[in-house]
């Protein structure tokens, strides 16, 4: 693990349990509005596992690292392709989000099978694992492509950035499509495929910005060499 924040000072509770409440009320209002009901088990499994995702994370960064607590909590994109990509990404995630209640449950648009249901649920809970190693494991995780040149930001080679050099892209990529499935939404596939283009395009610029910019990154893609997919790119 990452030690370079390991004795940063803890964040109150009393700072992150509102965020964290206020998180899952997000969620579930955009789930359950678009569903036009509370009855709907697969919406309340899914606020579970996010519930889970949250409250585990939290306590353990804290613990460990929370200094990826403090940089998640900022947003403020500075690159113009940035500010860009996270326009429309932030577009198409709420699109995708408001189509899972309106067609699974509102309409019926599209009927999902239990067995994938399942297999999507599966897939939401390694999404959620990925991008959770990672948020333990890197303290530079930021939510903008930036260089926290601040907090002498080095590259992070252990835990899932032994495999490839953008896991939480990966791990983010995951649950979008997964939580398609789990819900019982085709449609929603749509705008989540767009999300997915959007953040590997983002990967792309990020990755040549890191080569740039951060000292020993370009040595670091000569030995991890592939940016979301091992074998593939």
């Amino acid at each position: 693990m990452n030690e370079t924040f390991s004795t940063s000072k803890k964040v109150s509770y009393k700072k992150l349990i509102p965020g964290i409440i206020a998180g899952l009320i997000f969620i579930g209002v955009i789930l359950f509005l678009s569903a036009g009901t509370i009855f709907w088990i697969e919406g309340w499994i899914y606020l579970i596992f996010f519930a889970v995702y949250f409250g585990v994370l939290t306590i353990y960064s804290n613990k460990k690292n929370p200094e990826v607590i403090r940089s998640r909590s900022k947003f403020k994109p500075e690159k113009k392709w940035d500010i860009i990509l996270m326009t429309f990404l932030i577009i198409a995630i709420f699109v995708s989000f408001s189509l899972l209640g309106l067609d699974a449950v509102r309409f019926k648009w599209s009927q999902v099978p239990l067995f994938i249901k399942i297999m999507g649920f599966i897939g939401v809970g390694l999404g959620l694992f990925l991008m959770g190693a990672v948020m333990i494991e890197n303290a530079y995780a930021s939510k903008t492509a930036i260089i926290q040149k601040e907090k002498k930001h080095k590259v992070i080679t252990t835990g899932p950035y032994r495999f490839i050099r953008h896991p939480l892209y990966l791990g983010f990529i995951t649950l979008l499509i997964s939580q398609c499935f789990a819900l019982g939404s085709y449609w929603s596939l749509i705008p989540a495929s767009i999300s997915a283009i959007l953040i590997i395009i983002r990967t792309y610029f990020e990755d040549k910005m890191l080569k740039k910019d951060l000292d020993g990154y370009l040595e670091y893609t000569k030995k991890v060499k592939y940016r979301l997919i091992l074998g593939i790119w």
